[in-house]
């Protein structure tokens, strides 16, 4: 079946939002679906590596329970402007890389993991509930100002070729 094909039967699943009964969403699961505009997803929990892959359409998502959102999640979602898991606590790695349009970005993680943001293209993100910055967190990113205060360590090369000198607020 294709790509396409497999992408229309998911669209008439979810436009209405994802069926409650649906808790986790797995690995490349919407990869490459460029007709997703949003997502609302109130009971998925856990969202495995590349589940959003390449939607290039996607502007919105919005997931109020999700805990985890696994490696390179959101990849190449130019087009993604919010973002919504106010409880979600872990980002995999190059989770939003790409992710150019991002300006809304409301989640609570401890850790920005290597190349979490790499080249996306906000300029301030207030982000109290991270701990630590790994390397590359920030590569090639358009960011001026960070506010994480109570972040205790980050890595070298965290900052490594961002785009303007960044004003970071933290307690380390």
């Amino acid at each position: 079946r294709s790509n396409e094909a497999k992408c229309k039967s998911i669209y008439k699943i979810i436009k209405n939002g994802v069926p409650r009964n649906i808790f986790s969403i797995c690995q490349s699961a919407f990869y490459d679906f460029n007709t997703l505009r949003s997502i609302n997803a109130e009971n998925v929990k856990f969202i495995q590596g590349f589940a959003f892959d390449n939607c290039l359409s996607l502007q919105k998502a919005s997931f109020p329970n999700v805990k985890y959102f696994g490696n390179s999640c959101f990849h190449n979602c130019f087009n993604l402007q919010i973002l919504n898991a106010p409880i979600c606590a872990e980002l995999g790695s190059s989770c939003f890389e790409n992710c150019r349009s991002l300006t809304k970005f409301n989640c609570k993680p401890e850790t920005l993991p290597n190349g979490v943001f790499n080249r996306c293209q906000f300029t301030f993100l207030n982000l109290n509930s991270v701990k630590s910055v790994e390397r590359y967190a920030f590569c090639f990113c358009n960011v001026k100002q960070l506010i994480i205060e109570n972040c205790e360590q980050i890595d070298d090369d965290a900052f490594y070729m961002t785009l303007n000198k960044v004003d970071v607020k933290c307690a380390c």
